[in-house]
Formats: C-alpha cells, sequence, structure tokens
C-alpha cells in the first residue's frame, strides 16, 4: 500500500494537483484540490491570452517592431496591466500542487 501512496503523490506532482488521490479512491480529497487548481489553471491561461493580445495588438499598430528586444520590452509594458485575481493564479495553482504532493508523501508516511 505504502508503494500505491507514492505513486499518489508523484500523480499529483506529475500530471495534475490531486490526480494522485483518485486510485487512493479519497474522491472528496481530490475534488477540494483538482477544482480549485483548475480554477487557477483558468486564471493563468486567461492572463496569458490577454497580454499575448495585447502584444500582438501593439505589433500589428505598428507601435512594436518585429524583433525579440521590442516585443520584450513591450510585453514588460504589458505585463503591467492589473487583472485582479488572475495575477495571483500562478501562486494559487502551485498552492494546489505542493499541498497535494506534500499530501500524498504524508500519507505514504502515514502507513
Amino acid at each position: 500500500m505504502k508503494d500505491k501512496n507514492y505513486k499518489a503523490a508523484l500523480l499529483s506532482g506529475l500530471v495534475f494537483p490531486g490526480a494522485g488521490y483518485l486510485p487512493l479512491k479519497l474522491y472528496r480529497r481530490a475534488f477540494v484540490t483538482i477544482l480549485p487548481a483548475m480554477i487557477f489553471l483558468y486564471g493563468i491561461v486567461q492572463v496569458s491570452i490577454v497580454r499575448s493580445q495585447a502584444l500582438m495588438d501593439l505589433l500589428i499598430a505598428g507601435k512594436v517592431a518585429p524583433d525579440m528586444i521590442s516585443m520584450l520590452r513591450a510585453l514588460e509594458q504589458v505585463s503591467e496591466v492589473s487583472m485582479g485575481w488572475q495575477d495571483f493564479a500562478g501562486y494559487g495553482f502551485m498552492l494546489c500542487w505542493a499541498g497535494s504532493v506534500f499530501d500524498g508523501f504524508r500519507l505514504a508516511n502515514k502507513e
């Protein structure tokens, strides 16, 4: 059973936060971990899309030269745009990930 719990920790760490609970049939813990992780991942994707769209708009308008250095400088300015909770979505996702991996190892050492 201990090897199964270590595999659960690896699933949570390498596949998706909370995925390791599913083989252990800990569905409530899986739901409590996977749902916020999916919401945070949605926030990360949303921030990425909005900022890349803003950069593309600047490129199409001719305000930014199509070379790497100019685009990086423009991206730094675009990154200053605040999007609310989505700005912290990466931290929330990492917290879900680290918590599920830590809990998987805790479950493995518990038995």
